[in-house]
């Protein structure tokens, strides 16, 4: 029962609802047909109306109507072809960007591509290089692998000395046994002789309590060459290429020999002597006046060049090693002596140059500029010469000391033309020590003596040519001191003491400064020259005193050649020159006073 009261509640309301929805919809209802019906009428006058228009009216409306018409669709059409246009626009313009992208893409790789491509030949080229390096390792330890495990061939000794009809013994020496029996055949460069046995076989490796040998008999003098070469060559190696070798000099007599070692001795001091006169004369005279300094300078580059030269032949394996593969069967003469000698001359001349920076010096006295520049090219070619050698594979160490010694060679042929124009332009040689120009003469003189005895004694003229730089050396140090001597005792003798007038010095001065290959003569003294302002009359005394001083000489030395009078003539013209310009100067001091 409590369900149907319920439900009969909800009908009641949904009935009231419908109830309220009908009763609002009807005026709506109403108010629409009402608006339906007035509009009718309004329709039918309009009709009415437009019936009255006329025709012309009508025909203006439509064209109107028409011309509206067309004008929208023109434009509209213009429109459309605006929006055409920008569309081709931007296509083009769209195209054109595609295109460039693609430009720039293309760029982009080709430059990738190009820097690729450079890596990449740099990658191979380092490789190559490291397999080119390794092959050269592997070759080098294969060949040092192969040359220790082969015998060492040596001809004993390496250096021999015989008079023409001696006879000498060859030793050979193996480091190791060979794998088979060897067949040793020697050979003469040069036939000064004959070799007994000119074949040797060796089964075992040999000592020097019993060496296979070979006797050298000379029938002749010169220079010859013992070679050893052993078959089959691939079982044996040697200290050099070509074959182990002994060099054999005949001579025609031993005294020569002993006579050129004598002369070798004295040439080697005179030119070890010959740096300290001038150090000794610059001490004494408080001054390099007269000194060139250009001089200097080519002396210290060059025996800083020989030095160098000397050095690395005695000093540097590497060196030696090349100069043995350059010339097989040559023997290295280098010795201590021949290092020491340009390191002894390099510290003289260093101490001539540091005098020069302490002693007087004459105005504008400096090195010269020629000097300079070709110093600075000569220092410049050594240096381009030590940076060729990790540049350039057949450019050696070698090479670059023998570049060193053809400076040195150079700098010998112009170094003394400085020194003899200093001279000339000074008309004296007071600045340059006379006692060096001496010693380096006849260093030079028996050097060129000693080469000619051993060339003569051997019969190897040839040999003269083969050292260009000692006879190169040897002639030219008495080319130019024949060219100083001229001058020190031929054209200025008389310059010292005209020097000494000139500037005053005192002391006494005698007649043997002007002539010094004439006897010694009473000393001629001239003492007060130059005191001041004495007057006409002093002056007058002094020159009379000269005079008779002057005519007191010995007759004997009067009848000396002519040269006691020459000297003395121009002696008393120097002093009575310089004492009438003495008198003039006076004067005019007097009279400006």
């Amino acid at each position: 029962m409590g369900g149907l009261k319920e439900r009969k509640w909800w009908w009641s309301v949904v009935v009231m609802v419908v109830v309220v929805m009908v009763v609002v919809s009807t005026p709506v209802v109403v108010k629409a047909d009402s608006q339906v019906e007035d509009r009718r009428p309004a329709e039918e006058t309009r009709v009415e109306m437009s019936e009255n228009i006329p025709e012309e009216m009508r025909k203006k409306e439509m064209e109107e109507v028409e011309n509206g018409n067309q004008e929208k669709e023109e434009e509209e059409e213009d429109v459309i072809k605006k929006k055409k246009e920008i569309r081709t626009m931007k296509e083009i313009t769209a195209r054109r960007q595609v295109e460039e992208k693609e430009i720039r893409r293309e760029w982009r790789l080709t430059e990738e591509e190009e820097m690729e491509e450079e890596i990449k030949e740099e990658k191979d080229r380092i490789i190559q290089m490291e397999k080119r390096k390794e092959v050269e390792m592997r070759g080098r330890q294969v060949e040092e692998e192969v040359e220790e495990e082969l015998p060492v061939l040596h001809l004993y000794p390496t250096e021999v000395s015989l008079v023409s009809g001696e006879s000498c013994v060859l030793k050979l020496r193996l480091t190791k046994n060979p794998a088979e029996c060897l067949y040793i055949n020697f050979t003469l460069s040069e036939p000064l002789g004959s070799l007994n046995p000119s074949e040797v076989e060796i089964c075992a490796a040999t000592t020097d309590d019993a060496p296979p040998t070979t006797t050298l008999t000379t029938t002749t003098h010169g220079t010859t060459t013992v070679t050893a070469i052993a078959m089959p060559e691939d079982l044996v190696t040697y200290p050099r290429s070509g074959g182990a070798f002994s060099v054999v000099s005949v001579m025609k007599s031993k005294g020569i020999t002993t006579t050129a070692d004598i002369m070798g001795w004295v040439y080697t001091i005179a030119w070890d002597i010959s740096f300290l006169p001038q150090i000794v004369h610059n001490w004494r005279r408080k001054s390099v006046v007269g000194l060139s300094f250009d001089f200097l300078t080519f002396n210290f580059i060059g025996f800083f060049s020989y030095f160098l030269f000397n050095m690395g032949l005695y000093w540097i394996p590497a060196v030696q090693d090349q100069y043995e593969t350059r010339f097989p069967q040559s023997i290295l003469h280098v010795r201590l002596n021949d290092v020491m000698f340009p390191l002894y001359a390099l510290v003289c001349v260093a101490v001539q140059i540091i005098q020069c920076f302490f002693y007087k010096r004459g105005k504008g006295q400096r090195v010269s500029i020629p000097c300079r520049v070709m110093s600075g090219l000569l220092i410049l070619a050594a240096v381009i010469g030590c940076i060729l050698v990790p540049v350039v594979d057949a450019w050696l160490w070698l090479d670059v000391l023998y570049l060193f010694s053809y400076i040195k060679l150079a700098i010998t042929c112009i170094k003394y033309v400085p020194q003899l124009y200093v001279n000339y332009s000074h008309r004296s040689t007071d600045g340059w020590s006379i006692y060096t120009v001496i010693l380096d003469f006849t260093g030079g003189a028996l050097s060129l003596v000693q080469m000619f005895l051993l060339s003569a004694n051997y019969d190897d003229w040839h040999s003269l040519l083969t050292d260009p730089a000692k006879l190169g050396l040897g002639l030219l140090s008495i080319f130019f001191n024949i060219f100083f001597f001229i001058q020190h005792y031929i054209l200025y003798r008389h310059a010292p003491l005209m020097e000494r007038k000139l500037k005053g010095e005192e002391g006494p001065i005698t007649v043997l400064e002007t002539s010094p290959s004439l006897p010694t003569p009473p000393a001629v003294t001239e003492t007060g020259l130059g005191e001041g302002k004495k007057g006409e009359e002093k002056q007058e005394e002094k020159a009379g005193k000269m005079d008779e001083r002057i005519e007191g000489m010995d007759e004997d030395r009067e009848e000396g050649k002519g040269r006691g009078k020459e000297a003395e003539e121009e002696l008393k013209e120097v002093v009575m020159g310089e004492e009438r310009k003495k008198e003039e100067e006076e004067k005019r001091k007097e009279d400006k006073l």
